[in-house]
């Protein structure tokens, strides 16, 4: 009885129909386009439950096979972002890549994240508010990408306190 209790909530949470169809499109594309000898085509689902008990789901892999903009040909790298109460993590998949051939650019919110090694690889990321720009610890080993942004200091608030009569 558990069981199937447990199991109804993550049916009712993740829409496995339409992850099933998703599935099922991408196969009959690669089955379709694909010849023997070809390079394999790399895509992925990532899937975690929010904080308030939501499914979010991640597309990552070779942009062509997804709707999304970016730079063609670049394959789209699984990103984590995370937080915690002072810092907000991002990681990266960068496997093949040499670390001076990571480009990051920050614009406000914005996180663009280039890399040109054995593959190119491309992924933008809309980072929540409330944090610093730029990132205070950046670190890559083992083709892992990991940038470190701190909050921003809540400034409190300026004027003059003014006495009611």
């Amino acid at each position: 009885m558990l069981e199937q209790q447990k199991k109804r909530k993550i049916d009712d949470l993740i829409d496995f129909e339409s992850l099933e169809n998703l599935m099922d499109e991408l196969m009959k594309s690669f089955q379709e386009n694909s010849k023997p000898g070809e390079n394999a085509e790399i895509f992925g689902v990532s899937i975690k439950i929010s904080k308030d008990g939501k499914p979010i789901m991640q597309e990552f892999g070779k942009q062509g096979l997804m709707q999304g903009f970016g730079i063609p040909e670049a394959r789209e790298p699984l990103v984590d972002v995370s937080s915690t109460p002072g810092e907000l993590s991002v990681a990266c998949e960068l496997p093949g890549v040499k670390k001076e051939d990571i480009d990051i650019r920050v614009s406000g919110q914005k996180l663009a994240i280039q890399a040109n090694g054995v593959e190119k690889f491309f992924k933008q990321v809309l980072l929540p508010s409330g944090f610093q720009e730029l990132p205070s610890k950046t670190s890559f080993n083992n083709g892992i990408l990991e940038l470190a942004f701190k909050r921003k200091e809540l400034k409190k608030p300026k004027g003059k306190k003014v006495k009611v009569d």
